[in-house]
C-alpha cells in the first residue's frame, strides 16, 4: 500500500489531497470511457455523474493554472470567464443568438434560474484555461502579437473540442438539442471567437518550460477521449 500511495502521489500532481482528487478524476473518467462506448444507461441515482466529471475537470485545471498564475489572478480569470460564458450561453438558449436555437436538458447538471446548467461555464473554463496553459508555452512572450497568437491557438483548440462535443452532447448524451437538423455554422464561429477573446483579454500569465503540471493535459485528453469513445460506440453499435 505504501508503494502504491507513493506511485500515485508521483503520478497524480504530487500527492496529497490534490493528487487524490486527480486520482479520483482519472478513475471516474476511465469508467466514463466504458460507459460511453458501450452506451450503458446509468441508473437514476447516478444522475449527477456527468456533472461530477465536468466539475472535477474544472477544479483540476483551476489548481494547475493557480500554480502558474497565483490563486488571486486565477480566481479573477475564472470568475470573469464564467460570467462571460454563462451570460453568453443563457442569452443563446433564450434567444438563439449567437449560437443558434437550442435548449438544454436536465442531463448535465442543475440549472441556474432554470435556464443554464452550472456545468456549462465550467466546461468553457476547462477548455479555454486548459488550452491557454498548454499552448501558450509554444509562443512565449507577453506582447500584443504574442497574445494574438495565443488567442488564435486557443480559439482553434476550443473549436476542435466543439467539433467533437456537439455530436456527442446532442446525439450520444442528450445534454442539449438543436432546433435545426444540423449544428449551425454560427455556433462554431462563436466558439472560436469567444475562446479567442477570452484568451486574449483576460490577464493570464504565459506558460514556460517550468510549467509542467500534468493536470490540464490529463483533463483535455480525457475530455476528447470521452467524446471520441461515445461517438465511436454509437457508430459501432448502430452499424455492427
Amino acid at each position: 500500500m505504501r508503494h502504491f500511495t507513493r506511485l500515485r502521489g508521483i503520478t497524480f500532481a504530487g500527492g496529497g489531497w490534490q493528487g487524490n482528487l486527480t486520482f479520483i478524476f482519472v478513475v471516474w473518467a476511465n469508467v466514463g470511457l466504458i460507459v460511453n462506448f458501450f452506451h450503458v444507461e446509468l441508473p437514476p441515482f447516478l444522475f449527477w455523474a456527468d456533472a461530477f466529471f465536468l466539475t472535477l475537470a474544472a477544479i483540476l485545471v483551476l489548481l494547475a493554472v493557480a500554480r502558474r498564475d497565483g490563486m488571486s489572478r486565477t480566481f479573477f480569470c475564472f470568475v470573469l470567464l464564467s460570467l462571460a460564458t454563462g451570460i453568453l450561453e443563457a442569452v443563446g438558449t433564450m434567444t438563439g443568438v449567437p449560437f443558434g436555437q437550442y435548449y438544454y436538458t436536465d442531463k448535465v447538471g442543475w440549472k441556474i434560474a432554470g435556464i443554464l446548467p452550472y456545468t456549462i461555464p465550467l466546461a468553457w473554463w476547462s477548455i479555454v484555461a486548459g488550452g491557454h496553459y498548454l499552448l501558450s508555452r509554444f509562443v512565449g512572450g507577453a506582447g500584443l502579437f504574442q497574445r494574438l497568437q495565443i488567442g488564435f491557438l486557443v480559439g482553434v483548440w476550443a473549436l476542435a473540442h466543439d467539433v467533437l462535443l456537439e455530436p456527442f452532447a446532442w446525439h450520444v448524451r442528450g445534454y442539449w438539442w438543436w432546433d435545426a437538423s444540423s449544428v449551425p455554422i454560427q455556433n462554431y464561429i462563436t466558439w472560436f471567437l469567444t475562446a479567442f477573446l477570452l484568451a486574449l483579454l483576460l490577464p493570464w500569465k504565459v506558460s514556460t518550460a517550468h510549467d509542467n503540471d500534468p493536470r490540464p493535459m490529463i483533463v483535455a485528453s480525457y475530455m476528447l477521449a470521452t467524446f471520441a469513445c461515445g461517438l465511436a460506440g454509437q457508430f459501432f453499435w448502430n452499424y455492427s
